[in-house]
């Protein structure tokens, strides 16, 4: 039997009336969306006033890396936005022409101070070339563009790729590796490690033109000085970055070189991928004690004791002795990289290659704070090349086989990482066989500059050997200081400083050089007579000293140890000098 249909007066009572949406529900999107809706606004206004984000923030305040360059009698085209300040050989300007011609091949080399050429003005790889490349094409006008920058690391450099991809470039070579440790990128790599997602709020605020408009009313809002020191040191008992930094900076590169390859492949832009050339052999740049050594202060002190017995034994050529001190103490603890670095050194003494190879290594991929590509970075290269299918000029395989033990050394590289005039050239060398050979750019070889008549084009023949040994040495007396080592490095600057010193006489630059390597020794009365004397001298260096002193602690270390009164010495400037050092501190702060 059915139920009767219920009337409508009962309907009412079964269905309930439709909800009004809560009043705190509208007002808490309200507020959300107002103030997301209003910066929107706001960003867009900017944009069509013509606002900007600064592209290398906070590398440079300006916006554009290229900026424009006419002058009389010239082509108009492009310069860096801080040209380089090269006093015996100034870059020829323009650098690249606005307007490409039909024939153009144009070439930019992205990287370091290894690219840049550091501290040569003349004779980089990018020079070789434009001089050989010319030659060997003669029907293209060849503009070989360079665009490496000391200091800055691979997200730096992927942004300058961005912009240099702008000019219709044939060609672009990636030579990225070897600053990923610099200040600038760990504080931002441990800001990211200990808060990602702040951070990134942070980097996407920072990159609103609307930011942009409020740091100029509100002076620091907006960080504007590039960080040139880091709040963590690297000493013999804390490293740099922990393992969960070290692996956010190996995934950042891997992101930053990955991107690269893609931005190249989408601007329909072949790109040359090269490994890092860096000498294996050289003294690392800190090192750090284990956590059991850490907190036994009387287990530290007979590891210290017995590395500097081992090292005096080695510095009198006593290869066995020192071994085996340094094994006693590598049963202790063997983390510090200066063991496996002072290891390798007596390995090699006694001609056992591939036990020197393998400390040498090791010695790099425990150090402190490396300013060299790691074998990790180098692994990154070579997996992402192979992923990305684009040419690999393999610059480590080659430097690694022209050094005496199968790891490249001293004999391409004069320091650590910067390749000599020598080495330059072979990198060019092995460029040009990768662009006939992989890119099958068409070169006629019978046209070639190599060797002795590139170096007359180039002038190479006329650079004096006095210039290239005092920038060398004041390359080599950075990282001597750093590293407080006083071994086959310390003497190499020692030579390369007295050769300049014989060679100019006046040059007192060299001669307070070798009052530092003296004071470093412990020689430091000797030391302490040649600084002074140095800064006595040539008010220049006296400027230059208390600069450093400043700004650079391992020269306030080393002047401190010679007990030079830097207080005294800056009262002593003439108020032009003092003008002088003042400017200079601003510009550095202002980097």
């Amino acid at each position: 039997m059915s139920k009767p249909a219920p009337t409508e007066a009962a309907a009412s009572k079964v269905s309930p009336p439709a909800r009004k949406p809560r009043r705190w529900i509208v007002k808490l999107t309200l507020a959300v969306l107002s103030p997301a809706i209003f910066l929107i606004l706001c960003e867009l206004v900017l944009a069509a006033a013509g606002v900007r984000v600064p592209r290398y923030h906070p590398v440079k305040s300006e916006i554009d890396y290229w900026i424009p360059f006419e002058a009389p009698g010239r082509p108009p085209g492009f310069q860096r936005v801080a040209p380089r300040d090269f006093k015996n050989y100034p870059e020829p300007l323009p650098l690249f022409a606005r307007d490409k011609p039909s024939n153009g091949f144009r070439i930019f080399t992205l990287g370091e101070s290894t690219v840049q050429g550091s501290p040569y003005e003349i004779g980089s790889f990018t020079d070789w070339l434009r001089v050989r490349l010319s030659a060997m094409m003669p029907d293209r006008a060849v503009e070989s563009v360079n665009a490496g920058n000391a200091g800055w690391h691979a997200a730096e450099i992927r942004t300058l790729l961005g912009e240099c991809l702008n000019y219709k470039p044939d060609l672009i070579i990636w030579m990225v590796g070897h600053n990923e440790f610099v200040p600038q990128n760990l504080v931002q790599i441990h800001r990211f490690a200990t808060h990602p997602i702040l951070t990134q709020l942070q980097d996407f605020a920072r990159g609103l033109r609307t930011t942009q408009l409020l740091a100029r009313a509100v002076p620091g809002i907006v960080q504007t000085e590039r960080i040139t020191l880091s709040d963590r040191k690297s000493s013999d008992d804390v490293p740099c970055v922990n393992d969960a930094e070290l692996q956010v900076l190996l995934d950042r590169y891997k992101d930053c070189l990955r991107g690269a390859i893609r931005d190249a492949k989408r601007a329909g832009v072949p790109i040359v991928v090269c490994t890092m050339p860096r000498n294996l052999r050289c003294t690392p740049s800190g090192s750090f004690f284990s956590t059991t050594l850490q907190n036994d202060a009387n287990l530290k002190k007979t590891w210290i004791a017995k590395y500097t017995e081992g090292a005096h034994a080695l510095a009198q050529k006593k290869a066995a002795v020192a071994l085996q001190r340094f094994d006693e103490i590598r049963a202790i603890d063997d983390t510090p990289a200066k063991l496996h670095y002072s290891t390798g050194q007596a390995f090699e003494m006694l001609g056992r290659k591939d036990d020197a190879r393998a400390e040498y290594i090791k010695s790099l991929e425990l150090d402190a704070c490396p300013n060299r590509a790691l074998p990790s970075i180098e692994q990154i290269i070579r997996e992402e090349v192979a992923r990305g299918q684009v040419p690999l000029c393999d610059l480590e395989r080659v430097f690694n086989a022209a050094g005496g033990l199968g790891v490249a050394g001293d004999e391409l590289i004069f320091d650590n990482v910067h390749p000599s005039l020598k080495g330059h050239e072979k990198i060019a060398d092995e460029l040009i066989r990768v662009l006939e050979k992989d890119l099958n750019l068409q070169l006629d070889r019978s046209r070639d500059l190599a060797g002795k008549p590139g170096r007359e084009k180039l002038g190479l023949d006329k650079y004096d050997t006095k210039i290239t040994s005092s920038k060398e040495c004041l390359m080599n007396l950075r990282l001597v200081l750093a590293s407080s080592e006083t071994g086959a490095l310390w003497t190499k600057t020692y030579n390369l400083a007295e050769q300049a010193h014989t060679l100019d006489p006046t040059d007192w630059e060299m001669f307070g050089a070798m009052g530092l390597l003296e004071t470093l020794r412990g020689d430091v009365a000797e030391g302490k007579a040649k600084i002074e004397k140095a800064m006595a001298s040539n008010s220049f260096i006296k400027m230059q000293y208390i600069y450093y002193y400043k700004l650079e602690p391992p020269y306030r270390r080393v002047l401190d140890k010679a007990g030079i009164d830097i207080v005294a010495n800056e009262k002593s400037l003439s108020e032009s000098e003092r003008q002088i050092l003042n400017n200079r501190m601003a510009r550095e702060k202002a980097k």
